[in-house]
């Protein structure tokens, strides 16, 4: 029986829309801190050590920083996912929705975009739901592949059907 007020939805593994934006900010963080290994070669680095310049650099007196974010295995693994939804967006949507990744106010990029706040909110609503219909639509995909995978491994033949009885009987 549903609760007064809770939407019931066609399918138990639809994904919600919270959870695609939810999925989707997790998955370009996690982007941003993975290593890029084509970078070291296009760098200028040195074998020398940093040396620390400042006095307050050289005996720790400056801000305490927040610890890096470490993405698991999983993390990686549903970035993948998420990124596969974005497939489907044209450059200038994706660029809306890695800036608000960043948690840049939709004032800002508004400003970026040459419209207002309104207009950079309701593009970027649209966009989720437009990620949201595809990723439902790969997860429907999934499920019915994975139902033929069952089925046909279902369908195996026990050793009479296949004659190894006559053989080792």
């Amino acid at each position: 029986m549903a609760r007064a007020g809770r939407k019931q939805h066609a399918f138990a593994d639809e994904i919600l829309i919270t959870d695609v934006e939810r999925r989707l900010m997790r998955a370009f963080k996690t982007l941003r801190v993975l290593p890029d290994p084509e970078r070291k070669f296009g760098s200028g680095r040195s074998a020398w050590p940093e040396v620390l310049q400042l006095r307050e650099e050289a005996y720790g007196y400056t801000e305490v920083s927040m610890p890096r974010f470490r993405p698991t295995h999983f993390d990686v693994g549903d970035m993948l996912t998420a990124l596969d939804w974005v497939r489907c967006l044209t450059k200038s949507d994706r660029k809306l929705v890695w800036w608000r990744s960043f948690d840049v106010s939709f004032k800002q990029i508004g400003l970026r975009l040459g419209r207002s706040d309104e207009t950079a909110r309701r593009r970027y609503r649209d966009v989720m739901i437009q990620i949201w219909i595809e990723a439902n639509r790969l997860a429907a995909i999934a499920r019915q592949n994975r139902n033929e995978v069952i089925e046909f491994s279902t369908f195996r033949k026990t050793k009479s059907e296949r004659g190894l009885n006559v053989l080792y009987g």
